[in-house]
Parts: structure tokens; sequence; C-alpha cells
């Protein structure tokens, strides 16, 4: 490498083998990736002190240049360790470093987790997606019969479109160093309950949901049971069971009873909803309904959030008939799809059915 003409001297530090042995190396069509050195905290400190680059990693940016050499020393250590950790990820045309990536154990200390990280010239451009399927052959030859996780903040819509790519599943939310990340996991040819079961997971659901009772009623109204809805931990939305409400034979609404405690169920939708088509308003038929749906709601908690916009004060005659105690007004995340549907602000009742 000494006398290559294409790289500076730099350049040549990063790709020189002796700061690796030649098995160390994981190579893709367009880049090159290797064990960190200590003298890679210099070319690393780019993206690491990009506080858009780390916008969403907990623990956030690296504020000095020691910060970095501290963060390679995990590596460094990690790699002893267990035999894999982040990589230093080196353009093969260029020289240049771009970015890292590489495995690593989650906080728990058991999950073993697929990262990545470019500086922001080489966004967009396909690398984390190359990286990532090179790590996923090195993981699945090293480590057969493990399931290989990758955890990823809420918010970050890129990483999650990497990770859809690599053929990663969304599992549930779990909170990591106190930031609300996405768990995704990737099974190989292990099954989905071996993943469940190796995670040790923190589903939205803390227990298997209870089997609904097919038929509810209440002064005239009857729930009929319709179906149960899966939780959607990419949006934020928990499971619920979905009932039509019936009213001497014609359907004239529905309602929803919300089974765990999501940012979206507690801030924005309530654990209940419920919907009273137009030509039906104004009987008490959402008031039966829920009093229908109390002593099932019951029996899986003993207090339930209701809300209600600002404006909808049908919405709100019913829940303050209810009985239910008025809590606060709190404002509607920008990316919650209630925000996109016009709505800015929620009234929050407490009401113990």
């Amino acid at each position: 490498m000494a006398d290559d003409p294409d790289h500076t001297p730099q350049q040549r530090d990063l790709l020189s083998p002796t700061l690796a042995l030649a098995n160390d190396w994981i190579e893709t069509e367009r880049t090159r990736m290797r064990p960190f050195e200590e003298t890679d905290a210099k070319a690393a400190f780019v993206w690491f002190s990009d506080p858009t680059v780390m916008e969403y990693i907990p623990g956030g940016l690296d504020a000095t240049l020691e910060d970095t050499r501290s963060r390679i020393a995990r590596y460094r250590k990690h790699q002893a360790r267990f035999g894999f950790s982040k990589r230093l990820i080196i353009h093969r045309e260029t020289g240049e470093a771009i970015g890292d990536a590489g495995l690593f154990h989650l906080p728990d200390g058991h999950r073993i987790e697929l990262g990545f990280r470019l500086a922001r010239p080489y966004w967009g451009a396909g690398y984390a997606v190359e990286a990532g399927q090179a790590w996923l052959g090195w993981f699945e030859q090293h480590l057969e019969g493990r399931t290989l996780f990758a955890d990823v903040h809420r918010r970050n819509v890129r990483s999650q479109r990497v990770l859809t790519r690599l053929g990663f599943s969304c599992s549930h939310l779990e909170p990591v160093a106190e930031m609300p990340m996405l768990i995704f996991w990737h099974s190989g040819r292990v099954s989905r309950e071996h993943a469940d079961i190796e995670s040790g997971r923190m589903p939205i659901l803390q227990r298997s949901l209870a089997e609904p009772p097919e038929l509810l009623t209440f002064g005239g109204v009857t729930l009929h049971f319709s179906k149960i809805f899966p939780g959607d931990a990419v949006r934020g939305f928990a499971p619920f069971y979905h009932y039509r409400i019936i009213v001497s034979d014609t359907e004239v609404g529905h309602i929803n009873l919300r089974v765990g405690d999501t940012d979206h169920v507690v801030s924005c939708a309530g654990h209940i909803g419920f919907e009273i088509a137009a030509p039906f308003r104004g009987h008490r038929h959402a008031f039966s309904a829920c009093r229908a749906l109390a002593p099932f709601a019951r029996s899986l908690r003993q207090e339930l959030i209701l809300t209600c916009d600002h404006d909808n004060q049908a919405s709100r005659r019913t829940i303050e008939l209810l009985g239910a105690a008025y809590i606060d007004e709190v404002p509607i995340p920008p990316d919650d799809p209630q925000y996109l549907r016009g709505s800015r602000t929620k009234h929050r009742f407490l009401w113990r059915p």
C-alpha cells in the first residue's frame, strides 16, 4: 500500500492490513469493514460528533475527540471479548472512512443487535443496506441459530426502511437508555417463537389478550364482537377489541377497546374510541355502548383514559355523562395520525368503569 498513488497517506493508513489481519476484513462491493483501531478516532469523530447523524442514538453525540476515543475503546473491548463489534466502514475506491457498522450487545447483555451509521455525504446511496447484508451473512455463518436484533428510534424512518429492506420485522416498542426504541428482529432460519423467547422482550402487552365476550348489552344497545386488531409498534398503536353497536337489529356505529399504554393511547386516542353514524346520533347510543363495554373493560384494568377533541362537544358530553374526571388538555405530537387529520389538542379524562 505504501506506493499506492490513488490514496493519501491517511487513507493508506486506514486501508493498511497491518491494522487488522486480512481475515478480519468484511468485504462488500463498494466498502471494506475492519475492527476499529485507536488511531481511527479523528476520522470517526466526523460522524460521531454530527448532531444530525447522532440525533436518534442513545447517549447522543460525542462532544469531544476524547469521547470518540472512549467509544472506540468500548468497541475494541467488545471485539476482544466476543469476537465481533462495530467496525469502521472504508470506501474501497477513495479510501475514506465513511461510517461504522457491526454487531453489538443490547444493554440487557443478551441480545445481539445490528447497528450502522454513515457520515451525511453518504446517506441515500445504499451503503447501509450493503453493509447490513454483509453483516447478516457474517452472523449466519458465525452465530447460526441465534436471532439478530436491531433497535431504532421510533422517529428514525430512514433506518426503519433499511431494516425492512434487510428482512427485519418490527417486534415491539421498548426503552433503550431512556429513548423510545423499536426493536426489530431477523430470525434467519429460526421461528418467531424462538425470537420472542431469546429477546426477553417487553411488548406493548405484558400478557396475552383475554377472550372477549361475544355480546354485551345496556339500555337497548347490544355490542357484537367483531375482531381483534393487532398492535402496530412502528406507529405506537395498541391492539384493540372491535365491537359493532347494534340497536333494533340495525348497526349504528362501532366501539373499540384498546389494550396497552402507548403514547398514542395515553395522549391521543384513549383506551376507548367510538363512532356513531350521523343518522343515529343524539340518542345516547355512545353512552350506552360505553356502559355495555364497562364490565369487560373493568376486567382488564381499573382505570381508563378517555379523550376527545377540543371542539367535540358531543363526545365530551358522553364522557362527562359516564362520570369520568377531567385531567388536562395535551398537545398532539406532530407524528401522530390524529395530528395529520387536523387535531391539535386532546382533552383527557380518567374513567373508572
